[in-house]
């Protein structure tokens, strides 16, 4: 599938047609894409493993109000992870980040719903990186 027909599928859906929606390799996907995605206002499971949004791009899709579950790109960058940190109705994450730093987390204690949390990588993570999201609160 190439982008344009990417695009031309996602443009054709309603705003309740899909509750599901992933990104897999070999598709391009970065900031062209959120635009089309924040139409989906049903969906509520995203993972756009293959996907490189910048920290804005994530945040065009605060108009995903039943959005609940993220799982990340490979490889999220802190810049990333704070535009995801917008998206204040997720209350579940798979994060794979071998790159984010201890300004990842900060990012991540401001979800405000958020219950359950994976994260694989994060070899750049010291204790001091994770207090913010141990001083949240139940």
């Amino acid at each position: 599938m190439t982008r344009q027909q990417c695009f031309d599928c996602l443009a054709s859906l309603g705003p309740d047609d899909v509750q599901d929606l992933d990104f897999l390799q070999p598709l391009r996907v970065d900031d062209a894409f959120p635009p089309y995605v924040a139409r989906l206002t049903g969906i509520t499971h995203f993972c756009p493993v293959s996907a490189r949004f910048t920290g804005k791009g994530w945040s065009t899709l605060q108009s995903l109000s039943r959005l609940e579950h993220i799982c990340t790109p490979y490889g999220l960058t802190d810049d990333e992870m704070a535009g995801i940190a917008t998206l204040q109705t997720v209350n579940e994450m798979e994060i794979i980040a071998p790159r984010m730093t201890d300004a990842g987390p900060a990012s991540i204690a401001r979800l405000r719903k958020l219950q359950v949390l994976a994260i694989k990588g994060g070899s750049n993570l010291t204790d001091n990186g994770l207090k913010p999201l141990a001083a949240r609160q139940p």
